[in-house]
């Protein structure tokens, strides 16, 4: 099309109009209502090319398809299309719409930089689809465009923040009206749909209605805030339209969790002080009355009156920080914690917490419900501080930096919570649970005649079990930092859990006041007890080492180590070699498994051999045996009780290796 006799005859008209009765003085007004005009005229065809072109480049990127039946145009930037939808080729429709109206500023424009000032969609579906092998909605996380090195060498964290929160509050629209809007999933059997009859966006604030059925399941919810393009702020409010509880769907279809809660608020605001050094985000989030169920969390559902964050987050050229002066409630404890994370050119991650002297009841009256029960009830005095530090580098582990310790201030236990810690000093009985199912029952004092004492614990048993699971048990305060250190630095290298840091002490309570179930619960009540029992001082380590033996799992079914002597060796507790012994502690970690420490032959696999070597050599170093003791200790065992029958046979292929366990 050529636009060129339009232009002259626009030019000619002005110049008739405005510029001789007015004088030369009027040019800049006249070539501004002359581009004005000339956008008026050809602004069809420019926004349709740039659409096309938009689409065009969205469907090679993403292999997709985008369809408009029609495009309209109204107004100076407002662009109508008609009967819209987008779907991944070859696969079902993701997103139609009957007509979204879209109104686009029209000095911004000028200046390259799209800025969505209206918008009006009707009739909108989103159908998301899902089967065990595919899906209609995982392909827009799956560009097919590279970017250039160029490009990638540039970018910083910071200034990609600062992109992303342009274009974020850029497709912020000032007025927004949505109506009859569908968002459904769909996947083999469960279902998930959420209906909007209408949102408003008026100055700023908006307020709709949500329902959802999900798998039969019917609420409704409501959802009112703040979308403020001006003052870059989002803020949203979450709750119950009949005030009796906010269930969040697709959680308990995707994580097997049931979430509940009185209100869930958000705030996000892009800080005014930000820079092209440094982006700056400050927000909150806050949950009332929240409940929630997840196996691996807890074995019971977890509640809290209040958790809340009000956080800082900077965004470095290549590092992201979460601001100390950022605060985290839960009930009623408050902290204030840091965090640090550069990606590139290797990880690093820095965590720190310091919470000087406070009220210790604060910490005990804001344990979870649900998530430390055994300290359901307890009632303290005093006051405690805490500090902890990590500063690690993934590629890097062995320059790990960790601190960690709990200080008490006349601390103490006033009453007892469910669980009164200081049973164990005396003669009870300790049940032993199997997968909730209790197997055994041990009497913990003289009336039971398996009980070994620790005075009657062999010295070589005794040795062994402290040179393999934790050498400085009776020096330490129930933690051994170095070894948790150590465990950190062998899981990194590993890329997985390869190795526990655990202390007796820590073994002792999670067999003794803990159930089996492996969650996050367990692991934070097990030691916030170990510090209770070592700090307070509510039993000897003499006394805690004698429990340990008598109970732990030594094979399977075999409880205790009078039981154990007798499995392997048919004899008597007191009978036991060095070799045995050591045997003996190295099972500890994998009981069930302790016949794939075996060839064949019968003879030691290498890895239980080297096992022996460190063995020895610790108790060589610390003055438990001689050099001339320890190479005259056979590297092996005749199992010869009635464990001889389970051990592996030539055409047993279920064997594993217990390394692996």
């Amino acid at each position: 099309m050529n636009f060129l006799p339009i232009k002259r005859s626009i030019l000619t008209s002005i110049k008739k109009a405005y510029i001789k009765p007015y004088g030369w003085f009027c040019w800049p007004i006249t070539i501004l209502l002359a581009l004005l005009l000339l956008f008026v005229v050809v602004r069809e065809p420019i926004f349709r090319y740039i659409l096309n072109s938009k689409i065009e480049q969205f469907n090679q990127k993403y292999h997709a398809e985008i369809k408009v039946k029609s495009i309209s145009f109204s107004g100076l930037s407002t662009v109508n299309l008609h009967d819209f939808s987008m779907k991944e080729l070859g696969k079902s429709p993701l997103l139609k719409a009957s007509s979204i109206k879209i109104g686009v500023s029209f000095w911004k424009i000028l200046f390259k930089r799209v800025s969505i000032e209206r918008v009006m969609i009707n009739d909108c579906n989103i159908s998301m689809e899902k089967n065990k092998t595919t899906d209609n909605y995982s392909f827009l996380l799956k560009s097919k465009g590279q970017e250039s090195e160029s490009s990638s060498e540039n970018r910083t964290l910071s200034k990609l923040a600062d992109r992303l929160a342009t274009l974020l509050f850029d497709l912020i629209p000032k007025k927004l009206l949505l109506e009859n809007i569908k968002i459904s999933f769909c996947s083999g059997s469960h279902t998930l749909l959420m209906t909007v009859p209408s949102i408003n966006i008026t100055d700023r604030t908006f307020l709709c209605h949500i329902g959802v059925n999900e798998s039969g399941q019917e609420s409704n919810l409501i959802a009112e805030g703040i979308l403020d393009k001006s003052d870059e702020e989002v803020a949203v409010k979450l709750y119950s339209e009949s005030r009796s509880g906010l269930i969040l769907p697709w959680l308990q279809y995707r994580n097997q969790a049931t979430v509940n809660m009185d209100t869930a608020y958000f705030k996000l605001k892009h800080d005014g002080n930000s820079s092209d050094i440094k982006q700056i985000f400050t927000g909150s989030v806050m949950i009332k009355n929240l409940s929630f169920y997840q196996k691996r969390i807890a074995a019971d559902t977890v509640k809290l009156s209040e958790i809340g964050n009000d956080f800082t987050l900077n965004i470095g050229k290549d590092y992201v920080e979460f601001d100390s002066v950022s605060t985290i409630k839960i009930n009623e404890l408050t902290l204030h914690p840091y965090g640090y994370y550069r990606p590139k050119p290797s990880k690093r991650i820095i965590l720190s917490l310091y919470k000087p002297l406070f009220e210790a009841s604060e910490l005990f009256n804001s344990l979870p419900q649900g998530l430390f029960t055994n300290f359901t009830g307890i009632e303290v005095r005093g006051k405690l501080s805490y500090y902890g530090f990590m500063d690690v580098d993934l590629d890097l582990p062995d320059s790990m930096v960790l601190k960690s310790d709990l200080w008490q201030n006349n601390f103490k236990i006033v009453k007892p919570g469910i669980t009164d810690f200081a049973k164990i000093n005396s003669s009870y009985t300790q049940h032993i649970f199997e997968q909730e199912k209790e197997v055994k029952s041990i009497e913990l004092g003289s009336s039971n005649p398996n009980f070994v004492s620790f005075e009657r614990i062999p010295v070589s048993l005794k040795n062994s079990i402290l040179m393999s699971e934790d050498g400085w048990f009776f020096e330490h305060g129930g933690f051994s930092l170095g070894a948790f250190r150590e465990a950190c630095i062998a899981d990194i290298k590993a890329k997985r859990f390869a190795r526990g840091g655990s202390t007796i002490s820590m073994q002792l309570v999670k067999n003794v006041f803990l159930n089996r179930n492996k969650n996050v619960a367990r692991k934070l009540e097990e030691l916030l007890i170990v510090w209770i029992l070592e700090k307070q001082h509510l039993v000897t380590k003499e006394r805690m080492f004698e429990i340990y033996v008598n109970i732990i799992e030594w094979g399977p079914g075999i409880y205790g180590a009078g039981e154990a002597a007798k499995f392997y060796f048919n004899k008597n507790i007191s009978e036991l070699t060095l070799n045995e012994c050591i045997y003996l502690a190295a099972i500890i970690p994998s009981p069930k498994h302790f016949k794939y420490l075996f060839n064949e032959d019968g003879s030691f696999k290498e890895y239980i051999l080297n096992h022996y070597e460190l063995v020895l050599k610790r108790m060589v170093e610390h003055e438990k045996i001689t050099q001339e003791e320890s190479d005259a200790t056979p590297r092996n065992v005749i199992i010869s009780g009635a464990a001889k029958n389970l051990l592996r046979s030539k055409n047993d292929s279920t064997a594993v290796n217990a390394s692996e366990k």
